[in-house]
C-alpha cells in the first residue's frame, strides 16, 4: 500500500481559494491535476510503498507522539520552483516549532525502521494543483496568484496515517490510524 503521515487543514476558506485558483488556470488553459480541496493536507513524511507488516512499527511511532495540538498560519500562495514557472502550486504555510518538531520526531524514528532520511529541506506547504505543462502561464496569471490574499489560522489536533489510492482521475485518501494530539 502507497502511504504517508499528514495533518489535515481542510477550513471551507481554503476550499474556497482551492476552487479559485483551479478556475484561474481553466481559463489561461494550463494543463493541470488539481488536489481535492476536501483533502487538503500537509505531508509529513511520504511512506511510499509499504507492506501490511510495517503498519504497525509505524502507529507505535505515532502513538510515541507527546505535541499538544498547534496552530498553524497559511499565508498567501507559492510554486515549486517559483509561482512565476511551477511545477506545484500551494498555500504557504508559516513553518512553527511544532511542525518542525513533529517533523524531525516521525523522520528520526522512521529512520530507525529503516525508511530513508528526507535529502530535502522540510518545507511545509498544502498542494492544490501539480502544473503539467507551463503553457498558457502568462505574466498576468502569475500575478493574478500572486495577489490571492489569503490569511488563514488551523488548528492542528490530530496526525494520521494514510493510505493513498491511485486512480486515472486522481487519489484517493484512507486514513488507516489517527494519533489525536493532546
Amino acid at each position: 500500500m502507497r502511504c504517508f503521515i499528514a495533518v489535515d487543514t481542510v477550513t471551507p476558506r481554503l476550499v474556497s481559494v482551492a476552487n479559485q485558483v483551479k478556475e484561474l488556470l481553466v481559463g489561461y488553459r494550463v494543463r493541470a491535476s488539481y488536489q481535492n480541496p476536501n483533502t487538503l493536507h500537509i505531508t509529513i513524511k511520504f511512506l511510499g510503498e509499504i507492506s501490511e507488516g510495517m503498519l504497525d512499527d509505524i502507529i507505535e511511532v505515532l502513538k510515541q507522539i507527546h505535541i499538544r495540538k498547534f496552530s498553524i498560519s497559511v499565508r498567501g500562495l507559492g510554486g515549486f520552483p517559483n509561482l512565476r514557472a511551477p511545477r506545484v502550486i500551494f498555500f504557504n504555510v508559516v513553518e512553527t516549532k511544532e511542525l518542525t518538531e513533529l517533523f524531525r520526531f516521525i523522520e528520526g524514528e522512521l529512520v530507525k525502521l529503516g525508511f530513508p532520511r528526507e535529502v530535502r529541506e522540510f518545507k511545509p506547504h498544502i498542494t492544490i494543483a501539480r502544473v503539467k505543462s507551463r503553457l498558457g502561464f502568462t505574466t498576468k496569471l502569475y500575478e493574478s496568484l500572486k495577489n490571492i490574499d489569503i490569511r488563514e489560522e488551523i488548528l492542528i489536533g490530530d496526525v494520521k496515517l494514510k493510505e493513498s489510492i491511485l486512480y486515472p482521475h486522481g487519489a484517493v485518501y484512507r486514513d488507516i490510524f489517527v494519533h489525536e494530539l493532546r
